[in-house]
């Protein structure tokens, strides 16, 4: 039993012991939903559908992984829309005198915001090939210096292949400190879970803009932090998401 007090070494265990050690099976059967686990009883309430349909349940529906993509070029509009509109700045909150919050486009526990973006891009307008990193306080795009590029990232996904023509590997990098050293172990979940709403972000944006997404959990934690040279305690990837044309 850990000592109360340590909020980190649980939490840093399970993510530096979650790593996979193979990829999936192939031949494991996808997973219906026994229609037993929901009888339709005599208490049941039909909820009425929407009377009109919005633009956002529009794209909802619309939303779909893709798996196969071109080489069409993104420009950097579009690259700027999905990076802005997943975590870039909306506004800000005034804490007191001197003391300002800059609020994000996905939420956060405690507005502390761990994470941040990184990706390897190809074919994008404008863009150098090679691994970035995105500044939200002035909305650029910084090329690392660091050899790893879409193929070298793509390599420590557990199946590259489906990603080999995206414009952007997207990776959602968290620094654990942020919200760890306020939250204890509980904030490792709050991280995922703020992980899965920028995601979602991305994934919206880019059917919005007439693009595939593909969210990816499955990579190799120790080579994609190595290749972007995270030291894994403090800074690591939790989440993937490829974006570009449809095949």
């Amino acid at each position: 039993m850990l000592p109360i007090e340590d909020m980190f070494s649980l939490s840093l265990l399970y993510h530096l012991n979650s790593e996979p050690t193979a990829p999936p099976d192939p031949n494991s059967l996808i997973y219906e939903i026994p229609r037993e686990q929901f009888p339709v009883g005599a208490n049941a309430t039909a909820l009425p559908v929407p009377a009109q349909e919005s633009a956002l349940l529009r794209i909802l529906k619309s939303r779909r992984s893709c798996r196969r993509y071109t080489r069409e070029k993104m420009t950097r509009a579009e690259l700027g829309t999905l990076l802005s509109g997943a975590c870039g700045i909306t506004g800000s909150n005034q804490l007191g005198p001197g003391m300002e919050t800059l609020l994000r486009a996905a939420p956060s526990a405690g507005a502390l915001y761990p994470l941040e973006l990184y990706l390897a891009a190809q074919e994008i307008e404008g863009l150098e090939q090679g691994l970035h990193r995105y500044n939200l306080l002035d909305h650029s795009i910084e090329k690392l210096q660091r050899k790893s590029g879409m193929n070298e990232i793509a390599a420590c996904l557990l199946d590259p292949k489906p990603v080999e023509n995206a414009n952007a590997l997207i990776l959602i990098a968290a620094r654990f400190e942020r919200t760890l050293k306020k939250y204890g172990p509980r904030g490792y979940r709050y991280i995922l879970l703020e992980a899965g709403h920028l995601a979602q972000n991305l994934c919206l944006l880019a059917t919005a803009q007439g693009l595939g997404s593909l969210c990816i959990g499955g990579f190799i934690d120790s080579k994609l932090n190595n290749a972007l040279g995270f030291d894994c305690v403090k800074q690591g990837v939790v989440y993937c998401v490829a974006i570009g044309h449809r095949a």
